[in-house]
């Protein structure tokens, strides 16, 4: 699918939805506590536990979940875009780029890019399997910038997991 911000690469929600099953699930015991506290004597230490509970255990996945489901990545001729909603939250200009990672974290396949955005301000741009379910449009939008400016790679070894990656090895 494209847009005037690009290619959009496909999105995973299989994180999303894994907070949210989490959150259900964490729910029937923070419900118990709420009962425990509302059926004893009044207590602080019981009610500090209760909304600690609800913040941590049910809230927190579900406002991370909903945050996972409103990115979008797009990758176009000149920039990579992540959008929050309709809102543009940030833009990499490819030509500022000055170096790129390629790791594979927490069983995800990552490429980042460091550069700088549009304002001035340095900027980290992770974009992970995690959440994105193809990352092939980003891939081959870097091999023509890598063609161009190989020293993005801070060393041989990125080269070479590069290469990895590229001709389809894990």
């Amino acid at each position: 699918m494209t847009t005037e911000l690009g290619t959009r690469l496909g999105r995973r929600n299989t994180l999303a939805w894994a907070m949210v099953a989490g959150a259900v699930v964490l729910a029937v015991p923070t419900a118990r506590a709420v009962r425990s506290a509302n059926d004893g004597p009044t207590s602080l230490g019981a009610w500090a536990v209760v909304v600690t509970m609800t913040l941590f255990f049910v809230l927190g996945p579900l406002l991370l979940a909903r945050g996972l489901f409103r990115i979008r990545v797009f990758v176009d001729e000149a920039a990579l875009t992540r959008t929050y909603g309709d809102r543009v939250v940030h833009r990499l200009e490819f030509s500022r780029v000055t170096r790129v990672r390629v790791r594979r974290e927490a069983y995800f396949l990552t490429i980042t890019l460091w550069g700088d955005d549009p304002q001035g301000r340095s900027l980290v741009f992770p974009v992970s399997k995690a959440y994105v379910s193809d990352l092939e449009p980003l891939a081959r939008r870097l091999d023509a910038e890598l063609v161009r400016r190989p020293d993005l790679f801070v060393d041989e070894a990125e080269r070479r997991r590069w290469a990895d990656v590229r001709s389809g090895g894990r």
